[in-house]
């Protein structure tokens, strides 16, 4: 489904598809090769959208996402979905292409709505228990109390939802609210309670006792 791609754009799509990471490193500079001569670096797929650093960054490519972007690959591209290279590498906890997608200019802050993916870099992160990541787009200036437009999720929230709770800790420490309530009413206590993750209710829990709040979290009785 790539027939609106030049010949250099399909091979490095391909490639990067099909071809292991280790092989694929030296597989596809010729490809990049082609690109920086005058190939459409940004040429994105008329099924998906997705481009060639976005599916690099998503497979986890760390030098092909060096060369695309020496090669003038557009670090802030979207597909359908409205997501960028940045918001996938995060997602999977590439931190290394994370880091440098944010210093070749990535906006850390991109949000695809909710009939997408509803989501920015930092709640796919926070969602997926990805803690070096999550570190690197804070420093980058996420907006960490972004909710989601559909649940009105937090990263904070996510994070304790699925149970990760060093992602939790680390939310925490750089400044998450959590008593922000999602669209239904619950906070981040309530989710971490009805999903069964006492770990992170402790947490909380800590974390109120430590300010002096006189609030408590607590796990749902059985």
């Amino acid at each position: 489904q790539l027939v609106d791609l030049g010949a250099s754009n399909r091979l490095l799509y391909y490639r990067t598809l099909t071809v292991g990471t280790l092989d694929l490193d030296r597989a596809a500079l010729p490809a990049i090769d082609a690109l920086r001569q005058g190939e459409r670096v940004n040429a994105a797929s008329s099924v998906s959208g997705v481009t060639p650093l976005i599916l690099a960054a998503t497979q986890g490519h760390e030098t092909i996402v060096d060369a695309l972007l020496d090669a003038g690959a557009a670090v802030n591209a979207t597909d359908k979905l409205d997501s960028t290279a940045l918001m996938y590498a995060s997602s999977k906890g590439y931190a290394g292409i994370v880091n440098k997608l944010l210093q070749r200019g990535a906006d850390v802050n991109v949000k695809s709505p909710k009939d997408r993916l509803d989501s920015t870099a930092l709640s796919l992160a926070a969602g997926n228990g990805q803690d070096a990541v999550l570190k690197l787009l804070l420093k980058a200036g996420a907006d960490i109390d972004w909710r989601t437009e559909r649940d009105g999720y937090s990263a904070l929230m996510l994070a304790a939802e699925f149970g990760h709770s060093r992602s939790v800790r680390i939310l925490l420490s750089a400044g998450a609210n959590p008593d922000i309530n999602d669209r239904k009413g619950n906070t981040t206590c309530d989710l971490a309670a009805a999903n069964g993750h006492g770990a992170v209710t402790q947490i909380l829990d800590e974390f109120y006792l430590a300010r002096g709040q006189g609030k408590r979290c607590r796990p749902t009785p059985k």
